[in-house]
């Protein structure tokens, strides 16, 4: 019995309040009765029962408050994961917009370059047309400067041969006339 009152007092004194523990009455300690004994023995297996089962309670509140605490820290993760995922495809999503716009931009500046190489072939075979043009011209011109060289000279030749035939005609002409006067 002795066990029971310090165990209820300690009990009170843990969980009660002071007051209550000092409530808590001294049995006598005396000789007891083979029915008190029995009694004794009843109430001390009650009250190791009533410990177990308030130990367990304990656990039990303990265990609860330790799952509570894991469950809301597995709630706060979750939600954490939740918006890195959200902001993870939120990035994915503009990388592949970005990656698009660029693809797009990328095929037009292809494309401009395509038709800037074009234009620029076309004007480099223009341009060898026009030195091929030019060049003929240049041989052309050659060319008919010298046949303009060769026509001046041969009109000179001409005027000479003129000059030289209407100055003889009239010497000759003279001369004939008296010879034909004499």
């Amino acid at each position: 019995m002795e066990w029971l009152d310090r165990h209820m007092k300690d009990l009170l004194a843990k969980h009660g309040s002071p007051r209550e523990a000092s409530a808590v009455a001294d049995f006598p300690q005396g000789s007891a009765s083979p029915v008190s004994n029995t009694i004794a023995a009843a109430l001390e297996v009650i009250s190791h029962a009533g410990a177990a089962v308030k130990d367990k309670e304990d656990r039990a509140a303990m265990v609860l408050a330790r799952a509570e605490e894991l469950s809301n820290a597995a709630i706060e993760k979750l939600k954490s994961v939740e918006a890195r995922a959200a902001f993870a495809e939120r990035a994915r999503q503009k990388a592949e917009a970005d990656a698009a716009e660029h693809t797009n931009e990328a095929a037009r500046l292809r494309a401009q370059l395509e038709e800037a190489q074009s234009q620029l072939v076309a004007n480099e075979a223009e341009l060898s047309i026009a030195q091929r043009r030019a060049n003929e011209a240049e041989w052309r011109a050659k060319i008919a400067e010298r046949r303009a060289n060769e026509a001046e000279a041969d009109i000179e030749r001409i005027v000479e041969a003129i000059r030289t035939q209407i100055l003889a005609r009239p010497a000759a002409t003279e001369t004939k006339k008296a010879e034909t006067a004499a």
